[in-house]
């Protein structure tokens, strides 16, 4: 006759076993990272080999924004640029494409393709709206700076609505209070309808009712990115398109399911990189003409046909050598 354990007595069972695995894999903890440490160096190795040049252009192009970006708030503080609501706002977006475009270095650098692309979904937005509000006046950047509090009162609701769930204390009813306010005065400064997607460029779409990203998009010139940014989306959004379409396997198309760093698919996000990099650095030198800004927003279009070429050339190596994808995968079905 076989007793039944009780499920109490299963439980406590696997509790001491999970303990003493637990044990057993934190004694070999440091050698298996440092193992992993080993293989992952030496891909990175192999990986700059290829892609190396396209990779150094890149981040010396981010090293020339961040010194430009330097330059524009030492005159901003010595009284030689405007001291203005869209000084603010265009240099705190050019500062979050420059850290994008670090990002995206840092995921082609270590072999995620995908990772790289999904941050440049974000770089191409903030590209968007730099280039709409460079391209007006303070007004515009004032309405943008204003829907904060839009946003502001959204989150917070949102916050306190699922605080219950989260386990989060809710926000205090003095700082609700606050924010309504604040949502109060921008919708009387700006119209009843500030409040709506993406309201503060109405000025610009007077007559349309919903303003979606793809309508920004296209006003701003960038609507020929419109296919890359939505193959971009993918790898934010998990969706049955995202079952087979893995930018570490677009040259071997190979049936494994990666879990690792790959050396393909790192074409795209460097180009567009550079490319919404370089978009973004024009806005800037456009609205603050210098004669060094100007100077280097001409090399600095040069240095993105460069990398373009040194992209082509490296995708074209990798193609001819044979793409080696992160061995050890398990197989796919």
């Amino acid at each position: 006759m076989t007793l039944k354990k009780s499920s109490a007595d299963v439980d406590t069972v696997l509790q001491r076993e999970a303990e003493n695995l637990k044990q057993r894999l934190e004694g070999r903890l440091e050698e298996t990272l440092s193992g992993d440490h080993s293989d992952f160096s030496g891909f990175r190795e192999r990986l700059s080999v290829t892609w190396g040049k396209p990779l150094g252009r890149l981040r010396s192009l981010t090293l020339m924004c961040q010194e430009i970006l330097s330059e524009l708030i030492e005159e901003q503080r010595n009284g030689q640029l405007p001291s203005d609501v869209k000084f603010n706002v265009l240099t705190r977006l050019f500062s979050r494409s420059v850290q994008l475009s670090g990002e995206i270095h840092n995921s082609l650098s270590g072999g995620y393709s995908e990772g790289g692309f999904s941050r440049w979904r974000a770089m191409h937005e903030t590209c968007v709206v730099l280039s709409l509000l460079g391209n007006a006046d303070n007004s515009l950047s004032e309405r943008f700076k204003d829907f904060q509090s839009v946003l502001g009162l959204r989150a917070a609701e949102f916050f306190n609505a699922h605080s219950k769930v989260t386990g989060e204390p809710p926000i205090s009813a003095e700082v609700m209070t606050e924010l309504q306010e604040a949502f109060d005065r921008a919708i009387q400064k700006h119209g009843s309808d500030f409040d709506r997607e993406n309201g503060w460029a109405k000025v610009l779409l007077p007559d349309t009712k919903k303003i979606t990203f793809s309508k920004l998009e296209e006003l701003s010139g960038y609507q020929s990115l419109r296919p890359q940014y939505k193959l971009a989306s993918q790898y934010v959004h998990t969706g049955a398109d995202s079952l087979d379409n893995n930018m570490g396997l677009y040259l071997s198309r190979k049936n494994i399911l990666l879990t690792g760093p790959s050396n393909e698919g790192l074409a795209q996000p460097l180009m567009f990189c550079g490319l919404s990099l370089v978009g973004s650095l024009s806005v800037i030198a456009n609205e603050y003409p210098q004669n060094q800004r100007d100077l280097f927003q001409a090399t600095a279009w040069k240095w993105l046909e460069s990398l373009y070429r040194e992209t082509l050339e490296a995708l074209e190596d990798l193609a001819a050598t044979g793409p080696a994808a992160q061995n050890g995968e398990p197989e796919g079905d």
